[in-house]
């Protein structure tokens, strides 16, 4: 089984709901639940999972923080990750700080 580092962490920024891990063509992805629900209420609002880490990876760098590639790891350190369109997205780290990605830009609040 596949381990999805953000789950129960994840969330589409578009209609509110949890995203789930998916793997397509060996790749790690989550999409919005509502669309794979096929409820029609949000579009396949999705975004690989490696994008996230290497978000992480960077937010740990500019941090100091010990960088460690489990799922409990993300968990203790993400509050919640919000995903848009387009590969848009912020993530809430537990310390108060937020990094957001928008048209590939990166900004820490």
């Amino acid at each position: 089984m596949q381990e999805y580092y953000f789950s129960k962490r994840i969330f589409c920024g578009l209609c509110g709901n949890s995203m789930r891990g998916i793997c397509e063509r060996n790749v790690k992805k989550y999409v919005c639940s509502s669309y794979s629900s096929n409820s029609n209420n949000c579009i396949r609002n999705k975004i690989e999972e490696q994008v996230l880490i290497n978000h992480v990876l960077q937010y740990t760098n500019l941090k100091n923080i010990r960088y460690e590639l489990s799922k409990k790891y993300f968990r203790d350190i993400i509050e919640e990750v919000k995903i848009f369109e387009d590969n848009n997205f912020i993530i809430k780290y537990k310390d108060g700080s937020e990094g957001h990605i928008k048209n590939n830009g990166i900004r820490y609040v």
